[in-house]
């Protein structure tokens, strides 16, 4: 069987084939972790609420499975927010070795393969 899921945000239509043991499970109200096991966690949140691969990436900031390459390596962790810094998709344009953190929009730099915060506070922060 195949389910297909409008993506709440973009409409993009994604398919998920599953099983009949998948989708009856899934009709009883079991959770899809355990109704679906073998399925990646992209495919998963497809199943419970409908966002497309790439809305999935823009929303939790993670690469969707096969898109790993076009997204870098992960450099580390915002210090303010957790978020990860990628080394392809967060770098800043035309800023050598600077990076932003998509969820806060805090600054890096890349120094000795190790993030440093080189966000400014604004002047009247107190």
């Amino acid at each position: 069987m195949v389910l297909e899921r409008p993506c709440p945000f973009c409409k993009t239509v994604t398919k998920i084939e599953l099983t009949e043991g998948e989708a009856n499970a899934l009709n009883r109200g079991e959770l899809v972790q355990r109704a679906c096991p073998n399925k990646n966690k992209f495919e998963r949140e497809t199943l419970i609420n409908g966002l497309c691969f790439g809305c999935q990436e823009r929303t939790f900031n993670m690469p969707a499975p096969g898109n790993e390459t076009a997204w870098g390596d992960e450099l580390g962790e915002c210090e303010c927010c957790g978020g990860v810094i990628w080394s392809i998709k967060n770098k800043k344009a035309n800023r050598e070795n600077e990076y932003l953190c998509p969820s806060c929009y805090c600054s890096y730099k890349l120094e000795s393969g190790k993030l440093v915060d080189i966000t400014e506070e604004p002047e009247d922060y107190e």
